[in-house]
């Protein structure tokens, strides 16, 4: 019997190397997809603004897979480049990107913004690489450090229907662990739950009601914050840092207190 099961929401293109070191813990992880991105053009209008850009801000690792994939302008040799949490970084600087990220033991969008290259940004053009919607935080504050600021919304989140075979799985497993790394891939779930239409309406809001109990692994403190708004009432982890491995680091540690 395995000593946990994680129902990973992540897109699936995403969950093959968090599958491995499930595997490696003696857990398993049960691929359950609540979202999948769609890629978004960007108009050939911004692909030649692009050199004119002195700092880029990726959001996500997608934001970064989506620019690679997508631009084909030029980046002017000046400009530095610079990403939210320790998964973009990596993908980005895997992809021969020299990527900036925040300091300390913190990697989200307040962290990034105590960086001393964005502190004053009188005359400098910053371009911020995203997906559809999301907060306004980043732009507001380099607005108020002098910058001119341009948003490139290069992907957007879909939902998806609730992955039957891997949600019934899970419901009768022991020690079950929730994955989310987005507000909207934890909405996405939930609504799926709560309208699945494989069962009764009975049965739907047993299962929204269970899930709501359950041990939630998160990457942020947005998401808890946002979960217990939806009456979370389970354990919620915040990763310490947004990385595979930083799930797994906040799963051992799950496990490790309830064997205790």
């Amino acid at each position: 019997m395995p000593q946990f099961t994680l129902l990973n929401t992540r897109p699936a293109d995403q969950a093959t190397a968090l599958q491995q070191l499930v595997d490696q813990a003696d857990g398993q992880a049960l691929s359950c997809p609540s979202i999948e991105i769609e890629i978004l053009k960007p108009k050939p209008s911004d692909l030649a603004e692009l050199q004119h850009f002195d700092k880029l801000v990726f959001i996500s690792a997608n934001a970064v897979k989506a620019f690679v994939t997508l631009s084909a302008g030029k980046l002017k040799d000046s400009v530095q480049l610079f990403a939210i949490g320790q998964a973009t970084f990596k993908v980005g600087s895997k992809a021969g990107l020299d990527m900036h990220t925040a300091e300390g033991e913190r990697f989200d969008s307040e962290a990034l913004l105590k960086h001393p290259d964005l502190q004053n940004l009188n005359g400098q053009k910053v371009l911020i690489v995203k997906g559809q919607g999301g907060r306004e935080l980043l732009e507001s504050s380099f607005v108020e450090r002098g910058a001119q600021v341009s948003g490139w919304e290069l992907y957007r989140r879909k939902p998806l229907p609730l992955c039957n075979e891997a949600w019934e799985r899970f419901v009768e497993s022991s020690q079950p662990i929730v994955l989310a790394t987005s507000i909207s891939g934890l909405e996405s779930l939930m609504d799926a739950v709560t309208h699945s239409e494989k069962v009764s309406s009975k049965t739907q809001q047993a299962w929204s009601d269970w899930l709501r109990k359950q041990t939630l692994v998160v990457f942020s403190e947005r998401i808890q914050i946002w979960a217990l708004k939806q009456g979370w009432q389970g354990t919620i982890v915040i990763v310490p840092t947004q990385s595979d491995e930083g799930i797994m680091q906040s799963i051992t540690t799950i496990v490790r207190k309830k064997e205790s």
